[in-house]
């Protein structure tokens, strides 16, 4: 971990050192030597993250490749710094605040409380899809691939092994401008050729690929955590710039300590890279307005530029920077310093959009579609791309059917560009007697704003149809409500007194970018975590770091009034305390744990050539991606139409006739009923098991419960190939949907929002079980969950009065297996099983104060039934 961490840190920090000695000499002025530090660091990795981009988006990346163009860049930079004759007196004079050792104790403290990275690399939503878009082009090169299995495919059973539903109207789907889903995030621009398109943008994944190609799956998911830290580093250098020291100080360790900044410094997710660039940028361009830089005009433009590259709905950030730039230059204040981020900026938002079309085409079409554009321009977008993937494509489409309106867009563009250069004496004027009731418009905006903040807060969340809540009240989940109230009642201040150009621009970067979200919601799904990801990056630290500009200003400047620290220092205490009382319960949490080394065990009890076919379903979404693209598993998911389609029988014997073994993997516990031609002999069943967070809606998750996927895998044979087949029954148990087969002994299922339900037996169970065949073995998956100390229950299992065997079900959940004799089985169409074991009582034992009679916790019985091979 060491050793590739300092392999990581030499990567950002050789060409980051090698622009400061080149260009931070005139900035040493200004900053501290905990300033410079940063700015060499946020310089190494803006280099590194366009390179490294670039050569994935050309299908170059290689780690060898990277650090070559970064040395070769490095060494000239280093050549030119000592043809001027430079050297280190760019270090000469850099300060040592005490402040710092503030900082180093708060990183300190990010480090120290989260125990170690979740380990998430299941697919199915947008984090499981990065990680595995990182780790595929570590391995492959490139973003967009080629599948190479499905294009090798006979023609007519391509669309039986892939999700061909698109919709332009349902979310989750890709639209018509995509052949479908290879899996859930990734989409096809061509079936024929097999040709994927990853979900999202990929400055996000580019760094996971980095990180892996340095040291493995492991270390690729510290890269999330890498980010965390210097977003915290970020919000604090932005606040000491903009509001002095103790104000940066207390908003980074507001921040650390927050569940929101916890949660997401372990959970793969673009956003908290976003957030380091926005803070980085605010801090950067605050700095460019106070020394008039060059080089932070340059460094605050890239980090600001490539917020677009990793996030696609950071849309206000261009709005806010145009209108801001536009004043300046209508007063005459545009400096030619700002040139130097107008132009890195506007190189960099191209970028973004050639990336966006040519390479996220299918999220990026999406997504305008869905949520950035009017419904006309939506409309118009729809017709040109509808039933074409490759984006020139697309693009001639649309110039073609709107030409005339596209070009009447760009006249009254350019007309408005003339008119404004042409009038840009009268507009100075008019904004120069405007300015006179400057004081009086942001008096106004205040109380507007401070309005629509108790309305959003107090009124809103008791007008919502849905059971939902407001924005403002979720944030103030993970913020805590005195954070609400004490970061909405700063940035009012801040921005009612704000004279300086700096803080201008900084209340109007954070009310652009917040308040629009804050308005319309996340957009996402509604259970938290989840929900809560688009607030991280701008609005959380946000809060904190106006709150702590609120707390200073009440801080005394006198030493005789002490008596009024006791004010601002109580609300920093509760503010503190309901901040790490969100976050203790799950601070130690790791999310996943355990599920790499399960999925690769599983993966390995293949051949190498296997071909695993899963039926689509929640289980289905999250391993099939991994299976994949980190542990080289020829993969599909199949849907429920394509099970009796012919075309998948052709793609099976295609298979087979190449001396493949094709299994299936059931997910919702029965083997399939049909799969023309072919049976499914069942196998085994394996269980992937770890620890999960509640994902409820309507408040804050604290609670950790269990995920668990159980897979039931069957060998397909040709039906001649076998006079009998293996088959399985799940009865669900635990999730309460087949009690109509119990007679007894079951108390009501314990529920989780988004997790397995725990259920407890009684002392005596009975299920009465429908068999169409010969039972050949039963499988119970049981926990103790008893209190330590109480001894191990022992369950004795029967089948039709006949004791198969008694076991011990020790520690938390675990799968048992017993074998069911032939004279064991009645020959009945019904086959009772009976459960029996001594009980414990908690209240009685001390534990709680649950009076019942516990036996142990079921979640689901397996019995494996032994058929005719022509038999459903």
């Amino acid at each position: 971990m060491i050793l590739n961490l300092l392999k990581l840190m030499t990567l950002v920090l050789l060409p980051g050192l090698a622009c400061w000695l080149a260009l931070g000499r005139t900035l040493k002025r200004y900053v501290c030597l905990a300033e410079a530090f940063f700015l060499i660091l946020l310089a190494g990795i803006t280099i590194v993250s366009w390179l490294a981009l670039l050569l994935a988006e050309l299908g170059w990346f290689l780690l060898p490749l990277l650090v070559g163009l970064v040395a070769a860049l490095s060494l000239c930079l280093a050549t030119w710094t000592a043809w001027r004759r430079h050297g280190l007196d760019a270090f000469r004079g850099l300060r040592i605040e005490l402040p710092s050792l503030a900082l180093l104790g708060i990183i300190g403290l990010a480090v120290l409380l989260p125990s170690r990275p979740f380990e998430y690399i299941l697919g199915g939503r947008d984090h499981g899809v990065y990680v595995n878009t990182g780790v595929n082009i570590a391995r492959t090169g490139r973003i967009i691939f080629q599948d190479a299995e499905l294009a090798a495919l006979p023609a007519e059973s391509r669309r039986a092994v892939i999700l061909p539903e698109v919709s332009v109207d349902k979310a989750g789907l890709p639209g018509p401008w995509s052949e479908g889903l290879r899996l859930p995030g990734l989409a096809l621009r061509d079936l024929e050729q097999g040709i994927i398109v990853p979900h999202a943008l990929h400055l996000y994944p580019v760094w996971i690929a980095i990180s892996y190609t340095i040291g493995g799956l492991s270390f690729a998911l510290w890269t999330t955590f890498f980010f965390s830290l210097l977003g915290a580093l970020g919000v604090y250098f932005a606040g000491t710039r903009l509001f002095g020291q103790p104000v940066g100080l207390l908003a980074a360790f507001l921040l650390v300590i927050s569940v929101g900044q916890m949660w997401y410094a372990r959970y793969p997710s673009a956003e908290i890279v976003v957030q380091f660039l926005f803070w980085a940028g605010l801090y950067t361009f605050a700095l460019m307005l106070t020394t008039r830089s060059h080089y932070a005009a340059f460094l605050s433009a890239c980090s600001f530029g490539l917020i677009h590259l990793a996030k696609l709905d950071i849309v206000f950030v261009p709005v806010v920077l145009l209108l801001f730039f536009t004043y300046l230059w209508l007063r005459g204040r545009f400096h030619r310093s700002h040139w130097f981020f107008v132009v890195t900026y506007a190189l960099l938002l191209l970028h973004a959009g050639a990336h966006a079309l040519f390479i996220s085409t299918v999220y990026s079409i999406d997504h305008a579609v869905r949520v950035l554009l009017p419904r006309f321009m939506a409309q118009a977008l729809v017709r040109a791309a509808e039933g074409h993937t490759y984006p020139l494509d697309i693009l001639s489409r649309l110039l073609i059917q709107n030409g005339g309106a596209i070009m009447l867009g760009l006249v009254a563009l350019a007309l408005l560009i003339f008119l404004m250069a042409r009038f840009r004496a009268t507009l100075s004027k008019t904004l120069e007697v405007l300015s006179r009731y400057g004081r009086l418009v942001r008096g106004a905006l205040v109380l507007g704003l401070a309005l629509c903040a108790l309305y959003a807060y107090f009124v809103q969340p008791h007008r919502q149809a849905s059971g939902l809540t407001s924005p403002l009240v979720m944030v103030g989940w993970y913020v805590a409500p005195l954070g609400i109230l004490l970061g909405t009642a700063g940035f009012l201040q801040v921005m009612g007194e704000s004279t300086e150009e700096k803080t201008g621009f900084a209340w109007l970067m954070v009310l652009g970018n917040v308040v629009p979200l804050l308005i319309t919601g996340s957009g996402t799904a509604p259970d938290h975590f989840w929900a809560i990801r688009r607030f991280v990056p701008i609005a959380i630290p946000a809060f904190f770091l106006f709150a702590s500009y609120l707390l200073w200003q009440l801080v005394p400047r006198s030493l005789d009034q002490w008596s009024r620290n006791i004010l601002p220092l109580g609300l920093a205490a509760v503010l503190t305390i309901n901040c790490w009382q969100a976050s203790r319960p799950l601070v130690r949490t790791v999310e996943y744990k355990g599920i790499i080394r399960q999925v690769s065990q599983f993966a390995e009890s293949f051949p190498p050539q296997a071909v695993l076919l899963f039926e689509q379903s929640d289980a289905g979404n999250r391993m099939t991606a991994p299976l994949w693209l980190i542990f080289n598993k020829t993969v599909f998911m199949i849907t429920e139409e394509a099970t009796d389609d012919p075309a998948l029988a052709i793609a099976i014997r295609a298979w087979q006739s190449e001396g493949r073994d094709v299994y299936w993997i059931s997910t919702e516990g029965e083997s399939p009923y049909t799969l023309t031609g072919f049976v499914p002999d069942y196998l085994s069943t394996h269980v992937l098991a770890a620890p999960l967070v509640e994902t409820p809606v309507g408040y804050l998750p604290y609670r950790v419960g269990e995920y668990a996927a159980t897979l039931d895998v069957h060998r397909v044979f040709a039906a001649q190939d076998t006079p009998e087949r293996r088959k399985v029954l799940t009865l669900h148990i635990g999730q309460g949907t087949d009690d109509q087969y119990v007679s007894e002994g079951l108390y009501d299922a314990e529920r989780l929002p988004g997790l397995t339900p725990n259920r407890w037996t009684g002392g005596r169970v009975v299920i009465n079980v429908p068999v169409t065949g010969r039972p050949s073995e039963v499988l119970l998956r049981m926990g103790n969950g008893r209190s330590p100390g109480v001894p191990a229950p022992e369950v004795s299992v029967y089948v039709d009065n006949h004791l198969l065997g008694t076991v011990q079900v020790e520690g938390s959940f675990g799968t048992y297996s017993l074998l069911v004799p032939e004279g064991a089985w009645s020959g009945d169409n019904t086959t009772e099983l009976r459960l029996e074991m001594e009980t414990w009582n908690p209240l009685q034992a001390g534990y709680n104060q649950d009076p019942r009679d516990l036996g142990v916790l079921l979640d689901w019985v397996k019995l494996v039934i032994t058929v005719p091979s022509y038999g459903k």
